[in-house]
């Protein structure tokens, strides 16, 4: 969480009233996965899109031909 980095909202307000502040999580907060990093590659790998994408020769993704 930014918070133990002093990065909450409530430390940076400080700096700057005017702040517009968002935190998101990829996996959710308390889960199973809270702390798995959320990047693509990582929503292709769990929802098992790798199969499904295709090159159609060498640095040219075609996944439908």
């Amino acid at each position: 969480m930014p918070e133990r980095l002093g990065l909450g909202y409530q430390d940076l307000s400080k700096i700057n009233p005017r702040l517009i502040y968002c935190h998101i999580s990829g996996f959710g907060y308390g889960g199973p996965m809270e702390q798995v990093p959320g990047f693509d590659p990582n929503y292709v790998a769990l929802g098992a899109v790798q199969g499904q994408i295709g090159l159609r020769s060498p640095g040219h993704p075609c996944p439908h031909h």
